[in-house]
């Protein structure tokens, strides 16, 4: 049994592989007319650009980003301006910003090597991580694939006014790479692929799952549109809830070949995994088939979990991972007193780790670290910070706290 994902008449998948020819040439973002050395640089990579039509650094405007091992700088995985990160495959890579404050949007465009044929059914999948970021700490949902006979433009950073064929329903977040796919049958003959979030904020649901408050940004490699499927799996839901002091978790599947069990595994890191439970498959199965499970022992702070699903012949495969926060006893607590241009921190009686404090300006530049002291107070003063927001990031062994707080020195 192998897992795929999906919903309605669209499918999404995960953890798979499909036979046929690529139609978006150069999904691997590796073939390039220059190496990057900058931001926003999104056409070097040969046959992709961006709907906003530029490919350099305009503040307000739609800007994604192209990565390559033989870049420099930021552009220069691992270690690239938003997170660490290296490419799912090959050398280059692209990134853009799903969600920021203010409705900013940025997109990934190319042409197709040929029409989509009404009627033929197409997988269409790419990998995507958040990368390991102390910038960008939020997943969001509404991560879409649109079709169009024509290339979309986009005004600024505003979402693109168009209504995508594919989309995730699901909030998407993850330090790993993971493979997000649809079965898709066209009902025009298409030849433009755009990905990005085509929803505005107030239609866009977000977690804070990372380090960081300045919005949801993914890293993008090996983009394919396929013909044909060669999966008969379905995995139709996977989420993570919060109950009362536990999390619950729920998988639905459409249709099961020699599935002997579930393992549900959990990690802190959403790397390193154990398995905390097993359930019975069904077999072989033709119909929904609805499975649950509640972790009682989840840890306090974000609880990463994946499925491990186990054939009869022994053939483990892996599902997509979801992310749930648990919330305990409030142990940090902060207050900005702006008339004496003081942020004031309190840890309670009972907090016995030594915090790690980190404040942001909305470029995502750290103005502030430092590791807080076990049980006492800490003051930062503000007086030489210059107006604006400014996001706060504390974080410690088994918590993770987040706001945000304004300076004005008028």
């Amino acid at each position: 049994m192998r897992f795929l994902w999906g919903f309605s008449f669209v499918w999404v998948i995960s953890v798979i592989g499909v036979n046929g020819q690529n139609l978006c040439t150069n999904g691997d973002f590796d073939t390039f007319t220059t190496l990057p050395n900058n931001y926003a640089q999104v056409c070097y990579a040969n046959g992709w650009t961006s709907p906003s039509g530029i490919c350099a650094l305009v503040v307000g405007t739609g800007s994604p980003d192209y990565y390559n091992v033989g870049g420099t700088g930021g552009c220069k995985p691992p270690a690239t301006w938003w997170a660490t990160v290296s490419p799912h495959s090959g050398t280059g890579m692209e990134g853009f910003a799903a969600w920021y404050s203010g409705n900013y949007r940025e997109y990934i465009s190319r042409q197709l090597s040929s029409p989509l044929i009404v009627g033929q059914l197409y997988t269409v999948s790419f990998w995507y991580t958040n990368g390991v970021s102390t910038i960008h700490g939020y997943g969001c949902n509404n991560l879409g694939v649109s079709f169009s006979s024509a290339p979309l433009t986009q005004s600024g950073g505003n979402p693109i006014s168009y209504v995508p064929q594919l989309e995730s329903s699901a909030i998407l977040y993850s330090t790993t790479w993971q493979r997000l796919a649809f079965l898709y049958t066209p009902a025009t003959a298409d030849q433009y692929i755009t990905i990005g979030n085509f929803r505005t904020n107030a239609l866009t649901s977000i977690s804070l799952l990372g380090t960081g408050t300045t919005g949801a940004y993914y890293y993008i490699d090996d983009v394919s549109v396929s013909p044909g499927n060669s999966l008969p799996v379905e995995l139709i839901a996977f989420t993570a809830e919060k109950k009362d002091q536990h999390i619950d978790l729920h998988w639905t599947t459409a249709s099961e070949i020699q599935n002997q069990y579930f393992s549900i595994e959990r990690s802190k890191d959403g790397t390193s995994f154990e398995a905390i439970g097993r359930m019975n498959g069904a077999g072989n199965s033709t119909t929904l088939k609805e499975y649950s499970f509640s972790d009682e022992q989840s840890w306090k702070g974000i609880n990463y979990y994946r499925l491990a699903q186990t054939d009869i012949d022994g053939t483990v495969n892996y599902s997509r991972i979801v992310a749930c926060r648990m919330k305990g006893d409030r142990n940090i607590s902060w207050n900005y007193q702006e008339h004496e241009h003081l942020l004031k921190f309190f840890f309670n009686e009972l907090y016995n780790n030594r915090p790690q404090v980190r404040l942001y300006d909305m470029t995502g530049k750290i103005v502030y670290a430092s590791q807080a002291l076990s049980n006492q107070n800490l003051e930062i003063s503000t007086l030489e910070f210059t107006s604006g927001l400014y996001g706060i990031a504390v974080d410690s062994e088994d918590e993770h706290c987040s706001g945000t707080f304004f300076v004005s020195h008028n």
